[in-house]
């Protein structure tokens, strides 16, 4: 391929992860000022048109888990982990955090482990991924000498 056409294409792609962060970010704002019904009526619309999007599954992964529901809110972010793609990393942090909040700090700690591992064996990581990452490695704080 040549180079121009090697630019050209990864600022297409580019634009459409732009397209996609922006919605995401529209989504959080909703999230983090509480307006939660209007947040889920978004990521729903959302996945309408990408319904195996892990970035929108972790939205509203995290919508359901802001609600207090527990069991849907893993659902999600166990669909996320069924498939390849982004997203992965934040759902086994969001997992993690449920499990810590059912009082199986065992299960928490086995997917912070794996998420600090991660940083090791992933190839590319997003910010989201360190975002994840570091989370995990704070959790896991004092506890674990590495």
């Amino acid at each position: 391929m040549r180079p121009f056409f090697a630019l050209l294409l990864l600022g297409f792609t580019q634009l459409g992860h732009a397209a996609i962060d922006a919605r995401l970010e529209a989504i959080q704002e909703l999230r983090l000022a509480g307006n939660y019904a209007e947040a889920l009526q978004r990521v729903q619309s959302e996945l309408v048109a990408a319904p195996q999007d892990g970035l929108l599954l972790n939205q509203l992964g995290e919508l359901r888990l802001d609600s207090g529901d527990l069991q849907a809110a893993a659902a999600h972010f166990r669909e996320v982990l069924e498939q390849p793609g982004p997203g992965r990393l934040l759902a086994t942090l969001n997992l993690a955090e449920i499990h810590w909040q059912r009082g199986d700090w065992q299960a928490a700690e086995a997917l912070w482990r794996e998420l600090r591992q991660a940083y090791q064996t992933e190839p590319v990581l997003s910010a989201r991924d360190l975002f994840a990452i570091a989370s995990a490695t704070r959790r896991l704080g004092r506890s674990d000498p590495q």
